[in-house]
């Protein structure tokens, strides 16, 4: 035990970390704060509201422990992080141009909703609605035809429209050309009577006609396909004059390409025929009248040739 005895006194010494003895007030009433629990502590319950107080032997993380780099910004003490715009970074979609991204392709963007990425094959199925007023005019087209001018065209020419519906225009190679003798319409012959161009007639003379040259011949260059249809001749005084009707193929021959009546005695009373070797005519086919033989004196000998077109 504590006790000491030195003399006829008995004493006992104050406790210490080293020594044995009673409990001093002071020291009862250090050891009668401790905390009895840890339940329900607070800042005022330790040395000093520091965090630093404590041995961090887990690595927890500190404020001293975090660091940044441009753009991000970190304050140590009061462990706010920030940002800095040092490189110019877009902070809103605001006013976007395309100078803004990488290229100016908007094949840059990955297309998820499907939208139209060509104007090639649209139709009126690929927009909101079917009119046009769902458009800006804003470089003033014409909504309207009424009163329209060649001024509102981009030339006063005809030739700036496609032609979708075949309309005959003067650089057709196909329509209403003389060669084509109507042929070109839908109904040649109903025209031909419409025109009452049906059919024609030609007048060869022969004056004083005589079975020799230059007095025996008259000659048409047809510049139409034709088909002949009938021949009538007479002869203007008391005589008679035979015929050949012929067809050559140029103006400065008189040589038979083909016969279209081999003999036709042509007199005072008239004579018609509508029997022939050949009847068609082509373009550019020349018709010649041959007096064969006369009988009498000749003063005019007609030959009509009738011909459709």
């Amino acid at each position: 035990f504590p006790l000491n005895l030195s003399g006829n006194v008995l004493s006992i010494p104050t406790s210490t970390s080293a020594t044995s003895g009673y409990l001093s007030a002071g020291d009862w009433t250090t050891f009668n704060n401790k905390i009895s629990t840890s339940t329900g502590l607070v800042v005022a319950n330790f040395a000093s509201p520091n965090i630093s107080q404590w041995t961090n032997n887990s690595n927890y993380i500190t404020l001293l422990s975090l660091s940044a780099s441009n753009p991000i910004t970190y304050n140590t003490s009061t462990g706010a992080i920030g940002w800095t715009n040092s490189n110019n970074y877009i902070s809103t979609s605001t006013g976007l141009t395309t100078a803004n991204f990488a290229t100016t392709s908007i094949s840059q963007w990955n297309n998820n909703s499907g939208y139209i990425t060509t104007s090639t094959g649209l139709t009126t199925a690929n927009f909101a609605t079917t009119s046009i007023s769902q458009w800006n005019n804003n470089s003033g087209y014409i909504t309207t035809s009424t009163a329209l001018t060649t001024a509102n065209f981009a030339t006063t020419s005809v030739s700036q429209w496609n032609n979708d519906a075949g309309y005959s225009t003067l650089a057709s190679s196909t329509w209403l050309k003389v060669a084509n003798n109507l042929s070109d319409l839908n109904n040649a012959s109903t025209a031909r009577i419409n025109l009452n161009v049906a059919s024609s007639t030609l007048a060869f003379n022969i004056y004083d006609a005589t079975s020799t040259t230059p007095y025996k011949f008259s000659k048409y260059r047809s510049p139409i396909n034709m088909t002949i249809t009938q021949i009538d001749c007479d002869e203007y005084a008391a005589a008679t004059t035979t015929v050949q009707i012929y067809r050559a193929t140029a103006m400065a021959t008189t040589t038979v390409n083909s016969n279209i009546v081999a003999s036709l005695a042509c007199g005072i009373g008239g004579t018609s025929t509508t029997s022939f070797t050949t009847s068609t005519i082509a373009t550019g086919n020349v018709i010649i009248v041959n007096a064969t033989s006369t009988a009498g004196t000749p003063t005019l000998t007609t030959v009509h040739i009738t011909y459709n077109r």
